[in-house]
Formats: structure tokens, C-alpha cells, sequence
């Protein structure tokens, strides 16, 4: 099994940087026929990995080393032959590839992105893969109407938003699928909800970059970088080009509106009633933002709605009660539509952490 660094896949996601490892089967492994289309082999998985800017080639050889053994490639290779890979997959990648769980330091985004992907070009890695695996377990949240070849397509330079597999709980995406009839670049996916009648808004993006056509796709994360999501959001899709697989009669219906729309903010959808389109994702219940991560998005919103400077220390000795008043307000703005808040060492957090001793609001 050859695995490949993709530049495509670099971004900032949460405050962490991420780069992307595409994992292509040898013709022995069982989804090297599924993924080798009109003599091209396509990745079997890809997968993102949280960095820091210091991270360097030797911590992604140690990663493979430690994450993705022998045993680990025969595990997702027995996996990703099966109709239901998706809810496998996602818990057994979601905890690997954490290099780094720090914030980024720099202010130039881009900057950054262009360096690192100079500084893995070219990696590659040549792996075995074992003679057994283990068996794998399902996932418990899932989004979408199913990622598979479908009787039509839809073109580019548009975002499709599914209403079908409203979400079926709250989380976080860890693993996205697509099925795309053309390949696509600088794609992306994310949890919208609707804001009243057809005007949608995102909750969180994801960057996938490059998707290759012709076979199913899986995408995977750590939760750390996993696309947040409540009860009842939906999934959508920007392709700047590509097509992605869709049906045009039958479906539970399709949102659309050209050009990209991730992120948007009450953003107006036209609607396809009798459409479905090929993306899907799943993850875990429960919210896996650090400490810093939540309290540092509460104080960029604070800061930019309200002027409020909040300390983004682990330990606040001094945070008054209108600065906890004003966190509540801002991750209520964050995350619209869930009622339920937990506190903890001064902070709150939306979602359901009960089962780490944090009481609610």
C-alpha cells in the first residue's frame, strides 16, 4: 500500500493546523478493484492529521509507525469493501493522528499552508499490510443521504445541501464520504441548519480539497478537527469543479445555490423536492474541542461582537460574572438552535458533557 501526502487537504481547521495522507491499495489488498477505475488507482481513504508548524517528516513516519501498523491497513482494508465502511471507519480513525493538539501561532494563514506543503512535497511511504485485522465497530451519528453511484449527476460551481438523514445527534463529523462522476478540487463539506423557510447557514466546515471520481470516497479525522453538528442539521457539498452523483427523481429533495457557499449566513437555497446528492458523514456524540480551543472561539466572537477581551487561560481566577454572561451569549450565537450549556472551570460549553462531571446551565 503506497501512502502519499496531498497538498490539497492543507488548511486551519479550529485553530489547528492539518495536512492530508492519501492511502492508495496495492492490487493484493480486497478494495483495489472498487478504487482502480479506467486504469487510475484512487485513494481507498484519506486521511487528516492535527499538526503544529514545527512538526516534522520523521513525526509522520512515527505516526505510520504507531497509528497505521500492518494489522491497522488490514483492518480498514477489510472495512472499506463493506456497504456500511463508513460507520466502521470513523471510530477507528478518529483518535489517530493527533500530532499536535496546540493552536496555531502564526497570523498568516496562508503563509503557513504554502510552507507546510512545501515541507512534506513529495512524501511517500511504501506499507505492508498484515495477514489480520480486527474486527471494527459502528459509529453512533450519521448525516446525509448516503454517498453512492447514483442514476444523474450534478455539475460544479454550485453548493448542494441534502435533506435527506437529517443529523442524529450532537457531535462531531468525524468521516465524510462523497461519490463524485468527475473529479473535483477544492472541496468542501459542511453541518447547515436551516435558518427559516430556505435560507440556510452553516454551522462548520471542513476543507476536503481534491476528491477522485469514479469510486466512493472516505474521509477521515481525528475529532479534534472533526466538523461540529446538532440534531436536525444537514449535509452539503462546494464543488468548484467536479460532478458529484445525484438522483433527479425520488430523492427526499436537495438544497442548491450556485457558487461557493462554505461558510455561509442566511444564505437563500433554491429547492430540488425530488433530488438526493452523494455525501454522507458520520462521527461521536459529544463535544471534543480542548479547553483552549472553546474558550478561545468564545473569545474571537466576544471580541468581535461585543468588545470584550476574555483571558484564554486555562485557570481564570478573575473572570467576572458579566465575562461568563457574555461566553454563554457567544457560544449560544455559535452553536443556534442548542439549549443545553455546561460549565467548567469558568467556562461554558454547549453540547452534553455530563459525563465528565460538568454541570449544567
Amino acid at each position: 500500500m503506497i501512502i502519499r501526502f496531498n497538498p490539497s487537504g492543507t488548511d486551519v481547521h479550529k485553530n489547528h493546523l492539518k495536512i492530508r495522507l492519501d492511502l492508495y491499495p496495492d492490487e493484493g489488498c480486497k478494495t483495489y478493484n472498487m478504487h482502480h477505475i479506467l486504469n487510475v488507482c484512487n485513494p481507498m481513504l484519506c486521511h487528516f492529521i492535527a499538526i503544529n508548524e514545527m512538526t516534522a517528516i520523521e513525526s509522520l513516519d512515527g505516526f505510520l509507525e504507531h497509528d497505521l501498523k500492518s494489522s491497522d491497513l488490514k483492518s480498514l482494508d477489510d472495512a472499506l469493501i463493506l456497504p456500511d465502511s463508513i460507520h466502521l471507519v470513523s471510530p477507528f480513525m478518529r483518535n489517530r493522528g493527533v500530532l499536535s493538539n496546540s493552536n496555531i501561532q502564526t497570523h498568516d494563514i496562508q503563509d503557513l499552508i504554502n510552507s507546510t506543503n512545501e515541507k512534506f512535497a513529495g512524501f511517500e511511504r511504501s506499507c505492508n499490510i498484515g495477514k489480520s485485522g480486527k474486527k471494527l465497530e459502528p459509529g453512533t451519528i450519521t448525516i446525509g443521504a448516503g454517498a453512492t453511484s447514483r442514476t444523474s449527476y450534478w455539475g460544479n460551481n454550485v453548493t448542494y445541501v441534502s435533506m435527506a438523514g437529517t443529523a442524529s445527534g450532537d457531535g462531531e463529523i468525524d468521516t465524510w464520504e462523497l461519490y463524485f462522476r468527475a473529479n473535483g478540487a477544492s472541496v468542501e463539506v459542511a453541518t447547515f441548519y436551516v435558518v427559516s423557510g430556505n435560507n440556510l447557514s452553516t454551522r462548520d466546515t471542513e476543507t476536503i480539497g481534491d476528491v477522485a471520481s469514479g469510486s466512493k470516497q472516505t474521509f477521515t479525522a481525528p475529532t479534534i478537527l472533526g466538523t461540529t453538528v446538532l440534531t436536525g442539521d444537514y449535509a452539503g457539498v462546494s464543488l468548484p469543479t467536479g460532478w458529484i452523483e445525484a438522483d433527479k427523481t425520488g430523492g427526499t429533495g436537495v438544497w442548491y445555490a450556485s457558487g461557493d457557499n462554505i461558510p455561509c449566513t442566511n444564505q437563500a437555497f433554491s429547492l430540488l423536492s425530488n433530488d438526493d446528492v452523494s455525501v454522507y458523514g458520520t462521527g461521536s456524540g459529544g463535544y471534543s474541542w480542548t479547553l483552549e480551543a472553546l474558550t478561545e472561539a468564545a473569545k474571537v466572537y466576544c471580541e468581535a461582537h461585543t468588545g470584550t477581551n476574555i483571558d484564554t487561560r486555562r485557570d481564570i481566577t478573575d473572570e467576572t460574572e458579566e465575562d461568563r454572561t457574555t461566553i454563554i451569549a457567544a457560544m449560544k450565537a455559535a452553536y443556534p438552535g442548542s439549549d443545553t450549556y455546561y460549565k467548567h472551570s469558568h467556562h461554558h460549553y454547549p453540547g452534553n458533557f455530563a459525563s465528565c462531571g460538568m454541570d449544567e446551565v
